[in-house]
């Protein structure tokens, strides 16, 4: 018994001290620089794509990355991308993806928000749903709990425990679904500004 109380002990501490790290390394400032200008941006986007990789974009890594979360943070007022359905024929809007203001992580939309109050980023985007008080859940997860929108959550990405709903499937009116990780969704963000686009397909390979 005395072995178990221990080891529970131990467990403790340990879920302590990396609940610590894990909250003062998120605790990241919104303080990024102003938007950078199209050519900026696309320079920038171009030479960031190579480290957009699984390892350093999905799960904790997301947030522990303090290279490529400062890569980023020029990127993160860029305007909102459309994202559209790949299949030939198609082309249907699946809604929109932008940055989050913290961490390596992309924000989905079903929607934007008025011009008006349009700054870029997910300050962009908006949701179907309207909220009644404080959210539980992102609002484009809110959409899909209501049946509504284009994309729904699946769960995180097998073999990552960072607790957020990373990869999300895209479903369209014509039958298509395509479930990215948010590695592919950065991928496309960041290609999207590389190419100059506002829009881009939900295909990685031949998107980027």
């Amino acid at each position: 018994m005395a072995c178990v109380l221990n080891n529970r002990s131990m467990l403790d501490d340990w879920q302590d001290d990396w609940q610590d790290e894990f909250m003062e390394s998120i605790m990241m400032t919104t303080e990024f620089p102003a938007r950078a200008d199209p050519a900026t941006a696309r320079r920038l986007a171009i030479d960031l794509l190579p480290n957009i990789t699984r390892r350093r974009a999905d799960g904790q890594a997301m947030y522990f990355d303090s290279e490529l979360n400062q890569a980023l943070d020029p990127l993160r007022l860029q305007p909102a991308v459309r994202v559209r359905c790949p299949k030939g024929g198609c082309g249907r809007g699946l809604g929109f993806i932008a940055i989050k203001t913290q961490g390596a992580s992309i924000e989905s939309g079903n929607r934007l928000s008025p011009r008006s109050k349009r700054i870029g980023g997910i300050y962009d985007l908006a949701d179907i749903t309207q909220p009644d008080g404080h959210r539980t859940y992102p609002g484009w997860v809110e959409d899909a709990r209501a049946g509504l929108g284009y994309v729904f959550p699946t769960g995180e990405r097998e073999g990552v425990g960072s607790g957020f709903d990373e990869r999300r499937q895209y479903r369209c009116r014509c039958g298509g679904t395509y479930t990215l990780t948010n590695t592919e969704l950065l991928r496309l963000y960041v290609g999207a500004i590389a190419l100059g686009k506002a829009e881009i397909p939900l295909q990685l390979k031949s998107a980027i």
